[in-house]
């Protein structure tokens, strides 16, 4: 409760004194080269720990994102940014131990294929704290997941899919070096509630040779940790560098 007080507290007072002088269009495209690890289990058919490294042959991939944040000088009103990742990719591997997801046993020994989707949406509100050459947000970010993960063989496919929201809090900075085109920035989402704790951390150092136009160089990583949601205990992390283009209107 206490905590919930401050955060309260916070936001209010960020919208009675720190809201936008004007409208402002705010955009970020860019290509995040990760590298994943972690485990995946399904409780409800009695299913073995499956290491998405070792046993299925996950890799570095590089995945595009985008984002788009709308500002506004109205008091109480948040400002809303929306947010997109999506994954797509398909791994093989041969077993060096047996696997069992959705009631099926993978044998060890044999070639296994991974299909991997996920499909990423956050959805922020968010008030601005500062805004000059320090800039200061804080609000709450709803990211929606959607995972599915498919494993075949020559005889057997299994298919376990995983789609739920995640309620998190935002916080977002950023320093203007005075004289230059240059910025510092980090970004953080982050959620620790019952078996779930999650958190999206992002540094960058940017370069805006333009008003309106720049670039970005950053790392960014992201770690979801559950137990027993929707019937699933998994642990997944991603993270490496990205780079991205930068816009401001």
């Amino acid at each position: 409760m206490i905590k919930k007080g401050i955060i309260a507290t916070a936001l209010c007072v960020a919208a009675t004194t720190a809201s936008a002088d004007v409208v402002g269009v705010h955009g970020r495209v860019g290509a995040w080269m990760m590298d994943y690890s972690g485990e995946f289990k399904d409780l409800e058919n009695n299913g073995t720990v499956a290491d998405i490294e070792d046993d299925l042959g996950f890799d570095g991939e590089t995945v595009g994102f985008a984002e788009i944040a709308f500002e506004h000088p109205i008091p109480l009103l948040p400002n809303i940014k929306l947010a997109y990742m999506g994954i797509d990719t398909s791994e093989e591997s041969r077993l060096d131990r047996n696997i069992t997801m959705e009631g099926v046993t993978f044998l060890a020994g044999t070639e296994v294929k991974t299909d991997f989707q996920a499909e990423i949406y956050d959805t922020t509100l968010y008030y601005e704290l500062m805004d000059n050459w320090i800039q200061a947000d804080l609000g709450l970010t709803v990211r929606y997941l959607d995972i599915d993960l498919e494993l075949r063989n020559t005889f057997f496919k299994t298919t376990n899919s995983l789609s739920t929201p995640l309620p998190m809090i935002y916080a977002n900075a950023q320093f203007d070096l005075p004289l230059t085109d240059v910025y510092a920035n980090v970004n953080f989402n982050g959620l620790t509630i019952d078996d779930i704790v999650t958190y999206d951390a992002q540094a960058a150092i940017g370069w805006m040779p333009l008003t309106f136009a720049g670039a970005e160089l950053g790392y960014r990583h992201f770690v979801i940790e559950a137990d027993d949601l929707e019937d699933y205990d998994f642990d997944l992390t991603l993270s490496g560098p990205y780079l991205a283009l930068k816009a401001d209107f």
